[in-house]
Order: C-alpha cells, then sequence, then structure tokens
C-alpha cells in the first residue's frame, strides 16, 4: 500500500500562514523545506500519547519562521536530521 502525506496550513510567530513541508521561494514557486536546527525540545501530549515536540529553525528562513513540529513527523520525513 502506498501512504498518503496530508499538509496542513498554520499560523507561524510571523503570522505567515505557510505550507507544513514547503516554504515560498522569492520567484513564488514552492521548494522543499529543510530543517537546519532544533530550537527547543517540549514534551507533551497528544491524545493519551506522550511526545516531543520540537521547534525548528528552517534552512533560509529567519528564527521568527520557526515552527513547531511533532517529533515522529520530523523523523518520518528527515531521518538523518533526527536520527
Amino acid at each position: 500500500g502506498s501512504s498518503t502525506i496530508v499538509t496542513t496550513q498554520y499560523q507561524v510567530s510571523s503570522k505567515v500562514a505557510l505550507n507544513r513541508w514547503q516554504t515560498r521561494a522569492t520567484s513564488g514557486e514552492e521548494v522543499p523545506r529543510m530543517p537546519a536546527v532544533i530550537l527547543d525540545r517540549k514534551p507533551t501530549r497528544r491524545g493519551n500519547t506522550s511526545i516531543i515536540k520540537l521547534l525548528i529553525h528552517w534552512i533560509g528562513s529567519s528564527h521568527a519562521d520557526a515552527s513547531c513540529e511533532w517529533l515522529d513527523m520530523v523523523m518520518d520525513h528527515f531521518p538523518e536530521f533526527v536520527g
């Protein structure tokens, strides 16, 4: 079976809506986002499950555009970054 990646819109601190795994290039086209560094880690709960939420600074983005992401989702998309 194939898996489907569902992307969602969300608001970051700069109040700019960005696609979860893509960012807008200056030409207006969308390019893949790559994580630069984990700024913070926070243990939290998602339903009945304990999980880690990461604050990620993305390559080519300002710190104001950092976003919170679930550790398991980041591991799925960027295993070499987290592992």
